[in-house]
């Protein structure tokens, strides 16, 4: 019997699938309760499962960083389900506030990207929108070439 993930809180979550480019953006308006993220990261697995979507945006902004406990589940739940669900690899463009510049890049996080690298899960963290949709777009392109040139190198073996 498939389970159906917990309602992720509507006042201060959202997502849009892009079908144009093929991102899966989520939106956090403010901050939640940390026990609440799980949802909603069960809802974006939903969609990007239904659509076949590896290439998410992530705006975090306004959210309140995630603590210890979320970075455990996270990589030791999330990534594995996520990488089976949609497949490999998955790509997460994190928009992040300035002065999150300490919790990017503290040893917590630095844990948290050496454990799901395993699942090949890659979220990198960005400033601007306009950058991390292009590092998005980039990874789906270098996909295309490599897979054009897989099957180009195939046709010389056959």
């Amino acid at each position: 019997m498939p389970v159906t993930p917990a309602p992720a809180p509507v006042d201060v979550f959202s997502w849009t699938y892009e079908p144009y480019n093929g991102i899966l953006r989520a939106d956090w308006a403010g901050p939640l309760p940390l026990s609440e993220l799980p949802a909603c990261y069960d809802q974006l697995l939903a969609v990007a499962k239904a659509h076949g979507c590896r290439f998410w945006l992530l705006d975090i902004r306004r959210r309140n960083w995630h603590d210890a406990a979320f970075a455990q589940w996270f990589s030791h739940v999330f990534a594995a389900q996520a990488s089976r669900a949609v497949g490999q690899p998955l790509f997460l463009a994190c928009l992040v506030v300035p002065t999150l510049r300490s919790q990017v890049e503290g040893q917590c996080t630095e844990q948290l990207l050496r454990q799901i690298t395993s699942y090949n899960v890659f979220p990198f963290y960005f400033t601007d929108e306009q950058l991390a949709r292009t590092w998005l777009l980039d990874q789906q392109a270098a996909e295309v070439q490599s897979q054009q040139s897989l099957a180009l190198a195939e046709s010389f073996v056959n």
